[in-house]
């Protein structure tokens, strides 16, 4: 079995790292759709091509506008149910009455028009003055989730669940005990790890939590005690020849679950060293390397895009390749890339020319490798920038 504590960490990591992809977006969206407003309304076209060209799946189903009335007026579809009113949303209220530049996460909710469930992360949207104007709030599907807890569940013999600390279930695999909600709902939004015991069915559960920093949620692995312990414990019964020999086997199974989780523990900090030099030697070359998705978005950038481009890694994250080059180039690379992915083959010395944050143009010499995940699906490139604009001068 695969140790429940890699699992909840693997799964934390992931979480995080989804959700600052969210935020990020939302950033993006606010800061351009407050740029277009005035000359245009929140209701206008222009706006709906600003959502939709920040739109991005399969996390978000949808990203939409709220305006300052709660009604629903726009979306990346531009198909927005303008009868909505969504004035009574948490996520709605919490905007209205003091809008921030934070994200807020609501609780999952159900969609009046087709009963399904989904999350909003959302930001404010305001005027120059503060004055509220609505909410752009990005619609998450908690399906995301549960796929990907279906693909990891089958090395654990319990539930995979993601929990927010007001109450609701947001995503899980399998039953999440009773006793555990009801401990999530008492303990002022804390989930310790450890044994609960389920008071109705009696049963025991390993229970791993990792708390998702900046959200009220929290990523969660159980473990059936009995289903962890039945091989060794049949095998010990039939050595012995005993018939109540169960402390015995209990402390002889959780020896051997604390051995594994041991030789995992020794296993993570090896691969945490190998990383942490690899980031370093990433950190120190001059050159800028990123990593796309499978979408064509970037997932990672490394410091030394700020030094190139004059962007730093937080805002590069999120956009296409195309995004910060010059509208020329941008027409004559939106085919070039959109084909690189399309055939997941490695591509080398393409160069590119692109803005930089002051205003000027930056030559850049782009590589890639596709990235393929254990089971041969494609997960994106990852690759590296060089700045070539002096060499181009001199040419």
């Amino acid at each position: 079995m695969v140790s429940a504590d890699i699992v909840a960490s693997g799964l934390e990591q992931y979480t995080s790292r989804s959700l600052e992809t969210v935020s990020t977006i939302l950033d993006k969206v606010v800061t351009r759709v407050t740029a277009a407003y005035g000359p245009i309304t929140l209701e206008h076209e222009s706006i709906t091509e600003i959502l939709s060209r920040a739109f991005r799946g399969p996390m978000v189903d949808n990203i939409i506008i709220v305006n300052a009335s709660g009604r629903w007026v726009n979306d990346a579809y531009g198909d927005p149910n303008r009868e909505s009113m969504l004035a009574d949303r948490d996520y709605f209220r919490t905007h209205q009455m003091m809008p921030a530049d934070a994200v807020f996460l609501d609780q999952p909710l159900i969609a009046r028009t087709g009963g399904e469930r989904f999350v909003a992360a959302s930001r404010s949207l305001t005027d120059e003055d503060g004055q509220f104007l609505g909410v752009v709030a990005a619609i998450i599907s908690p399906n995301h989730y549960e796929k990907l807890f279906q693909e990891v569940g089958a090395t654990i013999p319990g539930s995979l669940a993601l929990l927010d600390e007001r109450g609701p279930v947001v995503a899980s695999v399998g039953p999440v005990p009773k006793s555990l909600l009801n401990g999530l709902a008492t303990d002022n939004g804390e989930l310790p790890s450890g044994l609960f015991q389920n008071p109705e069915s009696g049963e025991r559960h390993l229970v791993v939590a990792r708390p998702i920093t900046g959200y009220p949620l929290h990523q969660v692995v159980t473990a059936d005690l009995s289903q962890v312990l039945a091989p060794w414990h049949r095998s010990l019964l039939s050595y012995l020849g005993l018939g109540g020999g169960t402390s015995l086997v209990l402390g002889f199974g959780l020896l051997l679950l604390w051995r594994e989780s041991a030789r995992n523990e020794a296993i993570q900090r090896q691969l945490h060293e190998s990383e942490s030099r690899f980031r370093s030697l990433i950190e120190s070359t001059t050159d800028f390397v990123w990593e796309m998705d499978e979408n064509g978005y970037c997932v990672y950038a490394s410091p030394q895009v700020e030094d190139i481009m004059g962007y730093p890694p937080e805002e590069i994250v999120g956009m296409r390749p195309y995004d910060p080059m010059t509208p020329r180039e941008q027409d004559r690379m939106v085919d070039v890339y959109h084909s690189i992915i399309e055939s997941r083959e490695p591509f080398h010395l393409l160069e590119n020319r692109n803005v930089h944050r002051d205003g000027h143009e930056v030559v850049l010499e782009t590589s890639g490798t596709p990235v393929f995940d254990e089971e041969g699906h494609f997960r994106g490139y990852r690759g590296i920038d060089r700045d070539i604009t002096e060499r181009k001068r001199l040419e």
